[in-house]
């Protein structure tokens, strides 16, 4: 009580301070720790001996801006703040809202991770609560929902990085099961990678990458390739492949990566191994597309429904290779 004074504590509504004990989960319930079940179901791992805050759900809802300054200038409570794994970190993510928004919603200051999607924390103790703000990793439903909106919103102006770290979050979160695609009301809108917002309806998830030759940036929506179908499934868009039909024009000439010059010197800069693979070189490489694009295309590469890889001459390269597989 001295550390604080009896009326700084009241204010956030708790009565004698907030108590720091190190608990064994067993006596969680008998200590009245809120949705402790919850947190510890969720770990892989549950430690012998938690070190928690108590008595948190007694915070008035309107004092959250003062109790996280006493949380924060607690030396016994700020390794607790830092660590976002741990329960009390995770019961404030959950609960705590400011100013109208949830703090799991809210990133930290200088943070680049979701930056223009999310807003910074305004608070004079943002440094002390990282555990408690938006990660790297969609967390919760809850993040997910405000990232969807924020993709969607035209007033918020979006790095293509930031685009496409969001969209492949957001996919890893349903992978992982983090996320399920029920949580999600499918959105009107959604951001191409050139930052552009455009009609759910108009906009095709990138699932390999040749079809970016041929897709207008404003309406592609990139993430990870890996986790491409689990980003459609969440936002209810086809993907490029689903509805792009497409045909190499020109037969090209079939060669082993081993013997054409360029393509060896490439992979010998990248410091890379020259796999034993071929490929169909080109003067020009042209595509016609259909159903969702149409025309006609340059290209510098492209992979044929059954694998065959076609290049320009000279364009070849450890990443082109890898990224024909997939």
């Amino acid at each position: 009580m001295a550390r604080w004074g009896e009326h700084a504590l009241r204010v956030v509504g708790v009565g004698d301070g907030f108590a720091v004990p190190t608990v064994d989960p067993a006596d969680a319930d008998e200590l009245g720790l809120d949705e402790f079940e919850v947190w510890s179901a969720a770990r892989d791992v549950v430690p012998e001996q938690v070190t928690v805050v108590r008595d948190l759900d007694l915070v008035d809802p309107d004092r959250w801006r003062e109790a996280l300054t006493v949380l924060a200038a607690d030396p016994a409570v700020a390794p607790l703040l830092a660590d976002r794994d741990g329960y009390t970190a995770w019961w404030l993510r959950g609960n705590v809202v400011l100013a109208g928004r949830p703090i799991a919603v809210l990133r930290a200051p200088g943070d680049p991770t979701f930056a223009g999607l999310l807003d910074a924390v305004e608070h004079p103790a943002a440094s002390a609560l990282t555990g408690l703000l938006a990660g790297a990793r969609v967390e919760s439903p809850v993040l997910a929902r405000r990232l969807v909106a924020a993709l969607g919103e035209r007033d918020r102006a979006v790095a293509p990085d930031v685009v496409a770290r969001a969209h492949g979050a957001l996919a890893r979160a349903v992978a992982d099961g983090t996320v399920e695609v029920p949580d999600i009301e499918p959105p009107e809108q959604v951001r191409g990678i050139s930052g552009a917002v455009v009609a759910a309806e108009d906009a095709l998830v990138l699932d390999a990458g040749w079809y970016a030759h041929v897709v207008d940036p404003d309406r592609l929506v990139v993430g990870d390739l890996a986790t491409a179908e689990a980003l459609a499934d969440l936002l209810d868009l086809p993907t490029a492949s689903s509805r792009i039909d497409a045909s190499v024009l020109g037969a090209g000439e079939r060669v082993r990566l081993g013997d054409d010059a360029a393509a060896v010197t490439a992979f010998a800069a990248a410091g890379a191994v020259v796999p034993d693979a071929t490929v169909t070189l080109h003067d020009r490489l042209r595509v016609r597309v259909g159903s969702a694009v149409t025309g006609e295309y340059d290209v510098p590469w492209w992979v044929d429904p059954d694998g065959t890889l076609h290049c320009v001459r000279g364009a070849i390269s450890p990443t082109v290779v890898a990224g024909a597989r997939r």
